[in-house]
Parts: structure tokens; C-alpha cells; sequence
């Protein structure tokens, strides 16, 4: 039987995995909603359910929190928005009820706790727009971790998977949780170097 160290060591692993299956639960229990009878979760059903459980996982000012409302709003058309709105319905985050709200402009969305930004045609600018604000941008649009956005959303041979750019993430006062980070597909850091979130075998890290 571990004692000391080691048990110390066997208890956080065994934290942190039942952490990662609390997230994973959760995300598949909202993909299954968001389905709406559907035998299997399409792309935008994974996606949504991620965007909805992101903010679970993010330590907001204590400004931003003063909102009545957990607002997830939507830039731009994306068939994420209807979903995400089915799979909010009496759910909360922090205590506040969660509201889905679309814009035409980033800059109506300052407000917002998360903001996705759909397409990639205006990114940049959508992404100086949103400069300042305390955040958490998510798009699927290629290189938007590389254009300075926070969360982006990537495919994994057919599985949605995610990535994070925390150099964006530091120029606000928003903290993400380690947890968060350790089921990320990878993680580019404040010196702008992508590091995977988790172990890769050697082959692969010599590539």
C-alpha cells in the first residue's frame, strides 16, 4: 500500500483523471442533448457542446461576474449558434443563467463572457475589435490561434479536438483551468511555442 510520496503522487493522478472524465462526461452529456435524435453527434454538435462547457473552466474578473446573465454570444453565421441555444436552456454557469446572443459586429460583443467568431473573412479585424475585453475567444476558422485568438477548435482524424494560445489569454486577466489545459490537443505558450498538453511518444516529438 503507497504511503507518503507515492500516495500523494497515486492521489493527484487519480484526481486529475476523474477530472478529465467529469469534463469529457459532461461535453458527451451535452452532445447528446444537442442532437436532438440524431443517431450520431454531427461536428457542430461536438463543437457546441465544447463552446457551452468552456466557461466552466475559465476564472472570469470579478467585474465580468457582476453580469446578471453567462453570455455565450455568436459573430457571424454559424450552424453553432441554433445548437448552442437548444443545448442552454436551463443550464448555468457560475450561478448565472447561461444566454445565447448573436451579433453582427465583434464590437457588440465586448461584453460577452465567450465569444465565438465564425468564418475567417474578417478575423483580424474582428479580433482588434475584442481587444481589451476580458473575453474568451473561440472560433473554428483556420490559424485563428495563430492570429490571436484563444480557443480554436480543430479536427482530429473526424474528432473535434481543441487547442489553446495562452500568449492571447495572458493580455487579459482570464485564467484557464489546468484541467483545461490538460485535455487540449495542444497548447501554444507565452514564448509562441506550440507544446503538446500531453506526453507524445519519441518518434513523434522528433518530427
Amino acid at each position: 500500500m503507497p504511503t507518503g510520496i507515492s500516495a500523494q503522487r497515486s492521489d493527484c493522478r487519480s484526481r486529475a483523471s476523474a477530472a478529465r472524465q467529469r469534463w469529457l462526461l459532461s461535453a458527451a452529456l451535452l452532445v447528446c442533448a444537442g442532437a436532438a435524435a440524431q443517431d450520431h453527434p454531427s461536428e457542430y454538435d461536438v463543437k457546441s457542446a465544447y463552446l457551452l462547457k468552456l466557461g466552466s473552466f475559465v476564472h472570469f474578473p470579478e467585474e465580468a461576474t457582476k453580469s446578471p446573465n453567462f453570455d455565450i454570444c455568436i459573430v457571424g453565421e454559424s450552424p453553432i449558434a441554433q445548437i448552442v441555444e437548444m443545448a442552454a436552456h436551463d443550464e448555468t454557469i457560475d450561478g448565472r443563467p447561461v444566454r445565447v446572443v448573436r451579433h453582427d459586429k465583434a464590437a457588440d460583443a465586448r461584453a460577452c463572457a465567450v465569444v465565438f467568431l465564425a468564418g475567417s473573412g474578417h478575423m483580424e479585424k474582428d479580433l482588434t475589435a475584442l481587444q481589451g475585453a476580458d473575453a474568451l475567444t473561440v472560433s473554428d476558422a483556420p490559424q485563428f490561434l495563430d492570429r490571436g485568438g484563444m480557443i480554436q477548435f480543430v479536427l482530429d482524424h473526424s474528432r473535434v479536438r481543441f487547442g489553446v494560445n495562452l500568449e492571447a489569454v495572458s493580455h487579459t486577466h482570464l485564467q484557464l483551468s489546468s484541467e483545461l489545459l490538460k485535455v487540449a490537443q495542444f497548447v501554444k505558450s507565452r514564448t509562441a511555442e506550440a507544446t503538446p498538453a500531453q506526453p507524445k511518444p519519441a518518434q513523434e516529438e522528433k518530427r
